[in-house]
C-alpha cells in the first residue's frame, strides 16, 4: 500500500488509528517534512493467554511482564547466555479457579557445573513476578508453600528486581520465617523524569537553554544533510525483521562492540526475540521503535515499551561517527514529545550513563534495583548459598568493570 504523505509536519495530538489495526507510523521532524504512515496488514486474532494473571489485573507499570514477553525470551535468549531451560513455571489460584500469580523460572549458571533455580526473563527493564493486585498475599503464600514442598528448588535467585516489590517482599519474608537463608545487595539506581503536560513545561523543566539548545542542533543537522525521525509500532513480521536489522547496524556501528558492551542485536537469537515482540498482534502495540536517520542513512535508535503511564527506555545508542552531532540527545526528545502526546507521566530509563540522563533529560533517582538470594537450611541449600557468594564476588569485579567503561564513555561523551 502507497504511504500517505500528509501536508504538514504531524501535530502534537496522538494519532486516531483504531487499536483493532495497529499501524507503523514515521513522524518525520526534520526535513522532508512530510511523515509517511505505513498500513500493516490486519493481525491475527490474539492467541488465548491461558494460565496467565489477566494485563488488567497487574499493577499498571508491570504490564509489560506478559506471557508473551517470557516466552519470546526462553525460546530464544537463553541459548546465547549462563541461561538452561526448561522454563518452569509455578502458579496460583484465586478462589474464581483464576491464575492470580506466576512464579517463571530458569536455570541460572553460576560457576561451572553449578546451577541455581532463578526468576526468569529479560533483565530490562525489571524482571517481577506477574501478580493480581487484590488478594496479593495469599497468591504468594501459594507459591512459596510450592518452593517449600520442591525439593529440586533448595535455593532460588531472585535479580534485577525492584527494591521495593511488595511481590517479592512477601515471597522472601515468608521463605524467612520457615528458616531459609537470605542475601541481598544493590545493583543499580533507576533513573526516571517525570512528564509535564506539554514540551514547553519540558523545555522549562530541562533549562533555559535546552530549547535553544535543541534548535541550534537541528539546524545543524539540516546543513549537513538533513534528519528525519521514524516511529514504529504495531509492526507484522516482515516489517519487525526490516526494523530490526536496522537496530542491529546502528547499534554495530556504536560505542558497543569497541568497548565489549552489552548488545541486544548482534546475534541471531537476539534479533528474533526482537522480531517476535514487535511482531505480536496485541502486546506489539506497547512497543515503540524511533530510528533516526541521518544522510538517509539510520544513525540512532531508541527501543521503549508503555506499561500503565509509564514508558521505559530499555535500550539506545547512535552511530559512533556522529558523535559530535548530539545524535542521542535528538532522538531523546523525540521520545519525550510522542511519550507528551499520548499522555504518559513518567519516563523511565533504568540504570547506566546516570550523568548524562540527569544533566541532560532531567531524570531523578526513581529507585533500586536489587539481587536476592533465599536458600533452604539444609546441605543442598547451604552449599547453594555458598556457590551464589562466590557467583557475586565475580559479578562485583564485572559491574565494576562495566562501570568504568560506562564513565570512559561519559567522559568523552
Amino acid at each position: 500500500m502507497r504511504p500517505r504523505v500528509a501536508a504538514k509536519p504531524p501535530s502534537r495530538q496522538p494519532p486516531t488509528a483504531k487499536m483493532s489495526e495497529p499501524t507503523s507510523s514515521l513522524h518525520a521532524v526534520a526535513p522532508p517534512a512530510a511523515p509517511k504512515v505505513y498500513h500493516p496488514s490486519a493481525a491475527s486474532a490474539p492467541a488465548a493467554r491461558l494460565g496467565w494473571p489477566a494485563d488488567e489485573a497487574l499493577a499498571d507499570q508491570r504490564r509489560f511482564l506478559t506471557q508473551v514477553w517470557l516466552r519470546a525470551w526462553a525460546e530464544h535468549l537463553p541459548r546465547a547466555g549462563r541461561w538452561a531451560g526448561p522454563l518452569r513455571i509455578l502458579t496460583a489460584q484465586n478462589d474464581a479457579g483464576e491464575v492470580s500469580a506466576v512464579l517463571p523460572l530458569a536455570s541460572l549458571r553460576l560457576l561451572p557445573g553449578v546451577s541455581l533455580p532463578a526468576l526468569a526473563g529479560p533483565r530490562q527493564p525489571f524482571r517481577g513476578i506477574p501478580v493480581n493486585r487484590e488478594g496479593l498475599a495469599g497468591s504468594i503464600e501459594q507459591l512459596a508453600e510450592q518452593i517449600l514442598a520442591d525439593r529440586r528448588l533448595p535455593a532460588l535467585r531472585l535479580s534485577s528486581v525492584l527494591g521495593q516489590d511488595a511481590a517479592v517482599d512477601t515471597l522472601v519474608s515468608y521463605l524467612r520465617l520457615r528458616g531459609w537463608m537470605v542475601h541481598e545487595r544493590f545493583l543499580y539506581l533507576t533513573l526516571a523524569t517525570p512528564l509535564p503536560q506539554s514540551m514547553a513545561a519540558l523545555y522549562e523543566q530541562l533549562g533555559k537553554r535546552s530549547e535553544k539548545r535543541k534548535r541550534e542542533r537541528e539546524s545543524r543537522l539540516k546543513r549537513e544533510g538533513g534528519y528525519q525521525i521514524r516511529v514504529y509500532t504495531g509492526l507484522d513480521g516482515a516489517q519487525a525483521r526490516k526494523v530490526v536489522a536496522e537496530l542491529a547496524d546502528i547499534e554495530r556501528r556504536s560505542w558497543l562492540l569497541k568497548q565489549d558492551g552489552d548488545t541486544q542485536f548482534q546475534t541471531e537469537e537476539g534479533r528474533a526475540f526482537w522480531q517476535t515482540i514487535l511482531s505480536h498482534p496485541t502486546d506489539g502495540r506497547a512497543w515503540r521503535v524511533f530510528i533516526l536517520t541521518f544522510k538517509d542513512q539510520p544513525a540512532a535508535y531508541d527501543v521503549c515499551v508503555d506499561a500503565g503511564r509509564t514508558r521505559y527506555v530499555l535500550c539506545g545508542h547512535y552511530d559512533d561517527a556522529y558523535k559530535p552531532l548530539s545524535l542521542g540527545t535528538t532522538i531523546d526528545l523525540e521520545v519525550f514529545r510522542d511519550a507528551i502526546d499520548n499522555k504518559l507521566a513518567c519516563l523511565d530509563f533504568g540504570h547506566g550513563d546516570s550523568g548524562y540522563k540527569q544533566r541532560t533529560l532531567g531524570a531523578l533517582p526513581a529507585g533500586t534495583l536489587r539481587d536476592v538470594v533465599v536458600a533452604s537450611p539444609t546441605a543442598k541449600g547451604r552449599a547453594f548459598f555458598a556457590a551464589s557468594t562466590a557467583w557475586t564476588l565475580a559479578d562485583e569485579w564485572r559491574r565494576a568493570r562495566e562501570a568504568m567503561t560506562a564513565r570512559k564513555a561519559e567522559s568523552t561523551a
